[in-house]
């Protein structure tokens, strides 16, 4: 007999929530529910590395509750923290080698101080890196220019501090759906600059739209706020020959056709 609850949360795509366990029929009768630790409350939700189900984030409680929204959000949250910390513990590879060099000094000026996201500097530093990598391995660089909607409507209302937390969520949730490789930087505000090497378009177009669902399939919890949030991403293939520069322009003028295509989209350039 299967008495696992996760095994149940591992093959959905959203959280799995059961107020009551006595009044389920797949956990009534399960013995850690008739018997100690007598488990009552049982929310959980599926993680995911590189778009595959590797394990669940849990809460479970002896005495039978809902979850509200807020605290539906927290554990969505908090798997994808979890993710996030799987991926930072996966095997070294040729681009987290180079991580490793950077000493101390030199890997805070090329990071984000909010986010913890490479910055401007960093983006200087590992994008040749990316485009040699592409030539040894036969892959393309292909680059995505992520940015939140309407996010100055969120300043404006609710004030900086806010904005901050939204950001710094975000981050963490592109982190999370990024692979160990795939390279994050905070662009300047809202904006994020991700690149990543794939063998075809409609590999690039997958990540874009995990990155564009890490953002808008769940609320994001601010202090007592709960805000949703959409992104729109430009996506483009640097072309052989081409400066990498270039290529981020043309998937900086695809986020542009996004934002007038209704925002909340994804465009290829």
């Amino acid at each position: 007999m299967d008495i696992s609850f996760c095994s149940h949360t591992i093959l959905q795509t959203d959280s799995l929530v059961v107020p009551d366990t006595l009044n389920d029929p797949r956990f009534c009768a399960n013995p850690l529910v008739e018997s100690s630790p007598y488990i009552r409350l049982y929310a959980g939700h599926p993680i995911r590395v590189n778009g595959f189900p590797i394990g669940t984030l849990c809460l479970l409680h002896p005495e039978p509750r809902t979850l509200n929204d807020i605290e539906r959000g927290m554990l969505v949250d908090l798997a994808t923290l979890a993710e996030g910390h799987v991926l930072h513990r996966i095997q070294n590879t040729h681009i987290r080698t180079l991580y490793q060099t950077l000493d101390a000094e030199r890997h805070r000026a090329m990071t984000d101080s909010l986010t913890r996201t490479w910055n401007r500097a960093g983006l200087s530093y590992f994008g040749p890196v990316m485009v040699k990598e592409s030539v040894s391995s036969g892959k393309a660089v292909g680059v995505m220019y992520a940015d939140l909607d309407h996010f100055k409507s969120i300043n404006d209302r609710y004030g900086h501090a806010i904005g901050d937390q939204v950001i710094v969520q975000t981050a963490r949730r592109l982190k999370a759906v990024l692979r160990v490789d795939d390279v994050l930087v905070r662009h300047g505000g809202e904006e994020f600059l991700i690149m990543v090497l794939v063998n075809s378009a409609d590999e690039l177009a997958g990540l874009a739209k995990r990155a564009r669902e890490a953002i808008v399939n769940s609320e994001f919890n601010c202090d007592n706020h709960v805000l949703s949030m959409t992104l729109s991403i430009g996506v483009t293939l640097k072309r052989d020959e081409e400066q990498l520069e270039s290529a981020i322009s043309r998937a900086d003028i695809a986020l542009y056709r996004a934002k007038a295509n209704g925002r909340n989209c994804v465009e290829a350039g």
